[in-house]
């Protein structure tokens, strides 16, 4: 049987099992500190291989472009992306390609002697006419007359034109119809 004997007084015993957690918690800190470092260690370290790779990948990128046949692919896309984009541009043209002789002259047989125009404006399918009228009567009547034909659509006159019962300077909006285009050009 063993017997245990403390011989220390209280204090020294707490002094002495202090000493022994500062000395854990320290050795813990260091260990942390330790791990740290390794970890940015090896961070840099990535870093580094993956620098000298880019470099390495960007010289060869370098040789390739200065080589003649990627220099003349290179020539051959550049000339297929311009004719690209002027092919869309003439596409886009097509599209809204309106006869304008033929709206100008639906437009002259649907207008009243007694109105004249300043200006047509056209943008797409969208036709601004301005001019004047000598009463609203004549106005009204060139816009009813507009509507009945059937080859423009959305006519509008703002109000304050129709306000003034003699002339009347006027701006009128109004959408050509396609399809009635395309079959007076045919007849």
């Amino acid at each position: 049987m063993k017997v245990k004997l403390n011989l220390l007084p209280k204090a020294k015993e707490k002094k002495i099992k202090n000493n022994k957690i500062l000395k854990f918690v320290i050795l813990q800190e260091i260990m942390i500190i330790i791990i740290t470092l390794l970890f940015f260690v090896a961070i840099k370290g990535i870093d580094a291989i993956s620098k000298y790779q880019l470099s390495s990948i960007n010289q060869q990128l370098a040789v390739k472009d200065s080589s003649g046949e990627y220099v003349e692919i290179k020539k051959y896309e550049e000339s297929l992306k311009e004719a690209s984009i002027r092919v869309e541009f003439i596409k886009k043209i097509q599209r809204f390609n309106i006869d304008w002789v033929s709206v100008f002259n639906r437009l002259s047989l649907l207008l009243p002697q007694e109105a004249t125009l300043t200006s047509i404006d056209g943008t797409g399918l969208n036709v601004v006419l301005k001019g004047v009228a000598k009463n609203r009567d004549v106005l009204i009547k060139m816009k009813d007359d507009i509507q009945k034909n059937g080859c423009f659509e959305n006519i509008n006159i703002p109000l304050n034109n129709i306000v003034l019962r003699e002339n009347i300077e006027f701006e009128l909006t109004l959408d050509v119809n396609m399809k009635c285009l395309n079959s007076y050009e045919k007849k």
